[in-house]
């Protein structure tokens, strides 16, 4: 109960923190805007658009008036820093899909200078990539660097995400575009595995995400990527194997409003594109896609789809239906397609890198299992537990 009531107040102060930072934010944003002769007409969240739903912090309206001239968007300098990619993109989307003059990433600097970042001059030279890789020999050095990174100077406004391979990968990428042969299948993929498994698939609330999640449980090739909210879950795997070579986590740094759950619209786009053949044109076929979608959302309108809601790279939150994934704490990362399917759409930001040495693989295996990280803890399936009880008495 305890713990519990820690982290509790660990997420209200966190909350409390978002608040009270973008208040100064907006304070100094009015301050500004009125120096200049442009009346601040007033706040606006819970805005729908012309094609997705919106949560902008600030706006300022046309003269005389109800249509959005511009908007605002309030970011921690800490995640400009970290998302660049993201951030920006984000801002011509809006400008885009929604016809505003301009869309502005509004944060304050390390000097608590008021920094505007517009769609037309990014001024990128404020905000480099702080992406790093770190070296670990134990737990220890470990828990040092992911306390730095996501809790001490950690961008208040995103989560953080962890993915643990037993060797330094060159390119993360999910199953699915790892083989050429894959993706140019990944269609029949899809329909086999319910095809010959229909008991597993048959639920009628099952969804298509749904259905990629069961799949890439069996290690079926999918366009998910595991990671897990618990960084000790991927030190895990990044020691579980493979003991004469260094193994690596990785953290992704994700802003909350590319976080979605399970349902959400933009999830049930990119995983309906498993069931498009490789040489899917959006162009020239996005009917087909628009009628897989309508299969799991009926009022799902056609022209709220554009082609650039198929390139995106979301974090999932799943249902905790499966007992791995609670064990887990594990998420997905859902990839979209590059222009046409064969090509994945490319992660917003590089990660984190956290370089496991070699030598030390053993001896944090050991630390985790006293803190109950194990592969009986994190594969609850019982050949697992067995197969972990037998490793005790070798």
């Amino acid at each position: 109960m305890e713990d519990i009531q820690t982290y509790k107040e660990f997420v209200r102060d966190r909350q409390n923190k978002i608040i009270e930072y973008e208040n100064s934010v907006l304070e100094k944003l009015v301050a500004q805007l009125k120096s200049e002769g442009i009346e601040a007409k007033r706040m606006c969240r819970n805005y729908r658009g012309k094609s997705r739903y919106h949560e902008y912090d600030f706006v300022v309206l046309r003269k005389d008036s109800e249509q959005i001239q511009s908007v605002y968007d309030v970011k921690t300098y800490n995640i400009i820093k970290r998302n660049p990619k993201f951030v920006f993109d984000r801002l011509l989307k809006y400008k885009e899909f929604e016809g505003f003059d301009d869309a502005f990433i509004v944060c304050l600097n390390e000097q608590n200078k008021l920094l505007i970042f517009n769609s037309s001059n990014n001024n990128k030279n404020e905000s480099k990539s702080i992406n790093k890789v770190y070296k670990a020999n134990d737990y220890i050095e470990f828990y040092k660097i992911i306390k730095n990174n996501c809790i001490i100077d950690g961008p208040i406004d995103s989560r953080f995400f962890f993915r643990g391979h037993t060797h330094i990968v060159k390119e993360c990428k999910c199953g699915i575009y790892r083989n050429s042969k894959l993706i140019e299948n990944e269609r029949k993929l899809f329909y086999e595995a319910i095809r010959k498994s229909p008991k597993e698939f048959s639920s009628e609330k099952m969804s298509t995400f749904d259905a990629l999640v069961k799949m890439q449980h069996y290690e079926l090739p999918t366009r998910l990527l595991d990671i897990t909210e618990n960084p000790l879950v991927a030190l895990y795997f990044a020691c579980s194997g493979e003991f004469d070579k260094d193994g690596e986590v990785l953290v992704y740094s994700v802003p909350e409003d590319q976080i979605k759950y399970y349902d959400s619209d933009t999830v049930c786009i990119l995983a309906n594109l498993a069931k498009r053949p490789s040489s899917f044109d959006f162009s020239r076929e996005k009917s087909y896609l628009v009628y897989d979608i309508q299969q799991e959302k009926q009022n799902f309108h056609e022209e709220l789809l554009f082609e650039k809601a198929i390139n995106d790279v979301v974090c999932v939150l799943p249902r905790l239906n499966n007992e791995r994934i609670v064990k887990q704490q594990g998420a997905f990362f859902i990839f979209g397609i590059s222009g046409k399917n064969k090509q994945s759409s490319e992660m917003p930001d590089p990660p984190t890198k956290i370089t496991i040495k070699a030598n030390g693989k053993i001896n944090i295996l050991k630390e985790l299992d006293l803190l109950g990280i194990n592969e009986s803890s994190l594969f609850p399936e019982t050949d697992k537990i067995m197969k972990c009880i037998k490793k005790i008495y070798e």
